[in-house]
C-alpha cells in the first residue's frame, strides 16, 4: 500500500525511470513517499517537489559520472588499467594502494591458458577447436586473440592504447601471428 524511501535521489538518479516508477506507483493505488525530502508525490505539492528534486539528482548523477570517467581517463593515461574485470591471464593485486591495484599481475595459470590460446592460433586452429582445447566460449577465445592488453598495453581514453604498467602476455609478433590467422580464417 506505501512505498517509502529515505530520499528521491535513493530511489533513482535517472528522471524518466523515476517518473514512471512512481507515477505506477501512484495509478496502482499504493502511496510513495520519501521521508527526508518530505515528498508525496499524491497531492500537487509532493508532485512539483518530486519534479524538482528528481532533477536535481540527475545532475548530482552527472557530476558523479564525469569525476568518474575523468578519473578513469587520468589512470588510463599514465598506463594504469582502469576496466572492470581483468582479462584472462592476469589479476589484480590481493594489496596496494589506490594505484597499485590499476597494475595488473600476471596470473600463472592464466596466462598459460592465453599463450597456448595464441600457440594454437598461429599453429592454424579454428576459434571452435582452440575453445573447444581450452574450455571455453567461441567469442571468448575470439575476443583474446584481438585483446591488446596481452600486449601489455592499455587504452588510453581516447579510443586507442598505449603501453601500460603491466607485463605483456605474449610478444608482438605472436600477437600480430594469431591476428593475421585468425583474419585469413
Amino acid at each position: 500500500d506505501l512505498v517509502i524511501c529515505d530520499k528521491l535521489d535513493r530511489w533513482s538518479r535517472d528522471p524518466a525511470f523515476a517518473h514512471t516508477s512512481i507515477r505506477d506507483i501512484l495509478r496502482r493505488g499504493a502511496s510513495f513517499y520519501a521521508v527526508s525530502d518530505a515528498c508525496d508525490p499524491a497531492t500537487s505539492d509532493g508532485d512539483t517537489m518530486l519534479n524538482v528534486r528528481v532533477m536535481i539528482a540527475r545532475e548530482e548523477h552527472k557530476r558523479i559520472r564525469e569525476r568518474l570517467v575523468g578519473t578513469r581517463n587520468a589512470l588510463r593515461a599514465a598506463g594504469y588499467y582502469s576496466d572492470a574485470s581483468p582479462p584472462v591471464g592476469y589479476r589484480r593485486p590481493a594489496t596496494g594502494d589506490r594505484y597499485t591495484r590499476h597494475v595488473l599481475e600476471v596470473d600463472p595459470e592464466g596466462a598459460e591458458r592465453v599463450r597456448r590460446m595464441f600457440a594454437l592460433a598461429i599453429a592454424g586452429h579454428s576459434l571452435s577447436s582452440i575453445a573447444e582445447e581450452l574450455g571455453v566460449d567461441r567469442d571468448i577465445a575470439r575476443r583474446a586473440l584481438c585483446n591488446r592488453h596481452y600486449l601489455g598495453e592499455v587504452r588510453d581514453g581516447r579510443g586507442g592504447w598505449h603501453r601500460g604498467r603491466h607485463a605483456p602476455l605474449v610478444s608482438p609478433e605472436t600477437w600480430a601471428a594469431a591476428r593475421t590467422a585468425v583474419e585469413a580464417r
